[in-house]
């Protein structure tokens, strides 16, 4: 017996732009059966894009693109006839025809762009402090990993900024902090060291990369909260006396109009 709409719970579709200049703007792509598709672009408007832009954290769409804009896809066509009044939280909340159901081809691939680059939550794991570690950032609802192609010291910089280290000390590759879980977030990320946030920075879509686990970046940051937090926490280096010296410096240093910032707790993890 088919169960009534009313009780049927409907799950957000994992969405992703592909085939953009950046991470901003692409053919949309949802991913539905342990496989990713393509949305059609039949009655495709600005709503629609609004929806799938708020996805990824962006405030809303400038454009909406029908006709393949961003190349054609493969795989299935997951979605036709899309109707969101712009509200909703998830194209899969919008009203359509149907998982699977079309009456499309790939040169009808829909397609947004999206207006206000959103900062991406950054923490670093498996270091020995919470200076150093690899790189995880948040996208939809889950931290994930940054592959190290093309990955240097100045997307190591823009990270530890994020942290509110002055600097990075070091970059990492091939997983030296060890191999993360989950998605790949980020690849072919290129800083130009000045950015605020890694979000900013040039890299390929959200999930789109051609990387493993054992490719995780990570970055060593610098500064001397960062050298004073090391040895507080290295048992037999100073004695009592002057851990409480550092202890008094270290929190000064973290308050001192932002030249050394405290790391957000909720954003940095070694656990």
């Amino acid at each position: 017996m088919k169960e009534p709409d009313e009780f049927r719970i409907i799950e957000p579709l994992r969405t992703r732009l592909f085939g953009g200049s950046g991470s901003f703007e692409g053919r949309v792509e949802v991913y539905y059966q342990g496989a990713w598709g393509t949305v059609c672009d039949d009655g495709w408007d600005l709503d629609d894009a609004h929806v799938v832009c708020r996805t990824f954290g962006y405030s809303r769409a400038s454009a909406f693109y029908h006709s393949a804009n961003f190349g054609e896809g493969t795989g299935e066509i997951i979605l036709d006839d899309v109707n969101c009044e712009g509200s909703e939280s998830n194209i899969a909340f919008c009203q359509h025809s149907g998982y699977l159901t079309h009456n499309c081809g790939h040169t009808e691939d829909a397609g947004v762009t999206c207006d206000g680059i959103e900062p991406l939550r950054t923490r670093l794991v498996g270091g020995s402090g919470s200076f150093e570690g690899r790189v995880e950032v948040y996208y939809q609802g889950a931290w994930g990993t940054v592959c190290d192609d093309g990955w240097d010291l100045d997307d190591a910089h823009v990270v530890c900024h994020t942290l509110g280290y002055p600097r990075a000390s070091a970059y990492n590759t091939n997983a030296n902090f060890g191999e993360g879980t989950g998605e790949i977030m980020l690849d072919d990320v290129t800083c130009e060291g000045s950015e605020s946030n890694i979000a900013f920075c040039q890299h390929r879509a959200y999930l789109t990369h051609n990387c493993g686990h054992a490719e995780d970046a990570g970055v060593t940051c610098d500064g001397i909260a960062a050298l004073i937090g090391v040895l507080m926490g290295k048992p037999g280096v100073l004695d009592s006396i002057y851990k409480d010296h550092l202890a008094n410096l270290y929190r000064a240093l973290l308050n001192q109009d932002k030249k050394v910032t405290a790391v957000p707790e909720k954003s940095v993890s070694n656990s």
